[in-house]
């Protein structure tokens, strides 16, 4: 569940299933909005995740929801080893997730179960139907080995675990452990290719990317513009501005996505990428937007690989969207300054304290 900030604590669980119905055994369970229940963590679970029976996987970028089909996304299919690790990783999050937030309600809810054993004791069985350990092969089969060289690992930021029972300050948030941040900014490379949904950098890498430049090293990055982003909010465009501007200057050749662009008979609105290819073999995807938000509120999952064959795949993709016009257009710093002049007293009143927290916080 995406719930990001429940600042008014008013999400309550629910664990539901309907066999009378029909002959599915499935269980959902979901946060339901209902105004005045219970407390949840003021973090937003950004992962994606997709499994089947134990044997594929598939991660990415990508909401399932209708509008995020308006958007430019990039997801990858895995089978084999690497789909038991992100097996494991779901399991953590969702026995996490089953403990905290559902299995409370069939002990200490009153007003949902008023001393009724009977609905208790169905709730259980409910709860027990969701249950899965790493000895059961249906979710976790015996996987097949491949022999063409590629390597890949399962990268996350398991924000909700830190997080619990903690006050973190404000200024120790952006020094939370990110594997996938601390991560990308080990990465040694000549040229580095970005896909940044927008360029809320935290100060790793941030610090990273100045330094980069400031050796010589190629860094090329398509994110949203300011008419794209306003698909979703152009307030973390407009925040983003400074920094973007801080960085090109500094050499970054940045491209923004426009809005109408067609990629085969598909037009997409704007991007919502997150993709590192560094040099010819090495990459990293996943739901992580390399953003402050993305270390500091959410849980994510991304994958890294190493694979000359799909890193040059990818790369030819983003290489001609960067040169062709009618996809992305290149900004330089006099054009970021015009936009900053334009907008400057919204940009000023978005750095404000809580306010500059909340945005970090969304993107």
């Amino acid at each position: 569940p995406s719930l990001s900030m429940d600042f008014f604590q008013s999400a309550t669980k629910i664990l539901m299933s309907d066999f009378k119905k029909s002959n599915s055994k499935a269980v959902l369970s979901f946060l339901k909005l209902k105004p005045g229940r219970g407390r949840v963590f003021t973090n937003n679970v950004h992962e994606k995740i997709f499994l089947v029976d134990g044997a594929v996987a598939i991660l990415g970028g990508r909401n399932i929801s209708e509008s995020a089909y308006k958007a430019k996304d990039l997801e990858v299919k895995l089978e084999g080893p690497i789909v038991n690790e992100v097996q494991e990783h779901f399991l953590k999050m969702f026995t996490y997730m089953l403990d905290i937030k559902i299995k409370k309600e069939c002990v200490s809810d009153d007003e949902i179960y008023p001393d009724d054993e009977e609905a208790i004791a169905e709730c259980a069985n409910k709860i027990n139907l969701t249950s899965f350990d790493i000895k059961n092969s249906l979710f976790f089969p015996t996987q097949p080995q491949f022999e063409n060289g590629a390597k890949a690992r399962v990268l996350t930021n398991e924000l909700l675990f830190q997080q619990n029972g903690k006050v973190i300050k404000r200024r120790d948030r952006d020094k939370l452990q990110d594997d996938i941040i601390d991560t990308v900014i080990k990465t040694k490379f000549n040229t580095l290719r970005a896909y940044n949904y927008f360029v809320i950098p935290t100060e790793r890498y941030k610090t990273f990317l100045q330094e980069n430049l400031a050796l010589g090293k190629k860094i090329e990055m398509i994110s949203n513009s300011l008419t794209s982003s306003r698909f979703i909010s152009d307030a973390g465009y407009l925040y983003s501005l400074p920094i973007m501007d801080e960085l090109v200057s500094k050499g970054l050749a940045l491209h923004q996505w426009q809005v109408g662009a067609r990629i085969g008979e598909d037009q997409l609105s704007l991007l919502h990428e997150k993709v590192l290819l560094f040099d010819d073999d090495h990459g990293i995807i996943g739901s992580h937007n390399f953003g402050l938000g993305s270390t500091t509120v959410s849980s994510e999952i991304s994958l890294e690989f190493y694979s000359q064959p799909i890193v040059t795949e990818l790369a030819n993709v983003f290489d001609e969207e960067f040169a062709d016009q009618t996809v992305t257009k290149e900004i330089t710093s006099a054009e970021i300054q015009k936009e900053i002049s334009e907008n400057k007293k919204m940009i000023r009143f978005l750095h404000l304290g809580a306010i500059g927290n909340f945005i970090q916080g969304m993107f």
